[in-house]
């Protein structure tokens, strides 16, 4: 069996050479190892590159990084690591997992700003009118008479209602005169009758308003006093009411 390289080393160290000799050569031999290591961490270099040299004849050798191709030899340099292939197509879509535990509440936001008030819509169509109901009598002119008596009345269902009367008043004698009339109600109004050079020459319109509710049928009135007071018209209207505030 042929002895590896160190062992004829060793051989040689022990037999045929003297104590200086040895050193030197032992130093040696480790410079030459050391050597083959570094030359073998070289390959590939720092860059990830492989060099080689190639003959025509077909031989192909690894060098170190730094080292040059012989003159009857071609170098011939390539990648460590290939150039990275196209990008493969995308698989199938995997089957949806199952819901994950739903997750605590987060924190209210702040409140946003308030936004600008909007544009006044269009005015609606105007309601129906709503109905009600009137009630109206007028009386006729009375005469020259004295006055203490009713003067006109009109007769109403329960509900409420909103009450005018209007009475034209005349001097019967051509001196002034006064005179009070009442509603059946509570309203209460005076009218002073100027005079004249003759009887009738001197008019006063004297008119009352209230509002009332009743709870069954009425009839609702309008009274007078005075002296030498005649009438010359009157009209008292009653016009039903929902409500009255």
């Amino acid at each position: 069996m042929k002895k590896s390289f160190l062992q004829k080393i060793r051989q040689m160290r022990q037999t045929s050479l003297p104590h200086r000799g040895q050193r030197v050569l032992a130093l040696s031999t480790m410079a030459i190892l050391f050597t083959g290591i570094i030359a073998f961490a070289s390959i590939p270099g720092g860059n990830g590159v492989i060099n080689g040299c190639y003959k025509k004849s077909g031989d192909l050798r690894v060098i170190d990084s730094a080292e040059q191709c012989k003159s009857n030899e071609t170098a011939l340099n390539f990648n460590q690591t290939g150039p990275q292939g196209p990008q493969g197509p995308a698989g199938p879509i995997g089957p949806q997992g199952p819901q994950g535990p739903q997750g605590p509440q987060g924190t209210t936001g702040a409140t946003g700003n308030t936004g600008d008030t909007g544009a006044t819509g269009p005015t609606g169509p105007a309601g129906a009118n709503g109905t009600s109901d009137a009630y109206i009598a007028r009386a006729p002119a009375s005469g020259f008479i004295f006055l203490d008596s009713d003067i006109v009345s009109v007769s109403v269902p329960a509900g409420s209602y909103v009450i005018n009367a209007k009475m034209t008043l005349v001097s019967a004698d051509g001196d002034p005169q006064t005179a009070q009339c009442t509603l059946s109600t509570g309203d209460f109004s005076e009218a002073r009758v100027g005079g004249g050079e003759s009887a009738g020459a001197s008019r006063m319109v004297l008119s009352l308003q209230d509002a009332a509710t009743f709870n069954a049928a009425t009839t609702i009135t309008v009274h007078c006093n005075g002296f030498h007071i005649a009438v010359e018209k009157s009209v008292l209207t009653a016009i039903k009411v929902n409500t009255i505030h």
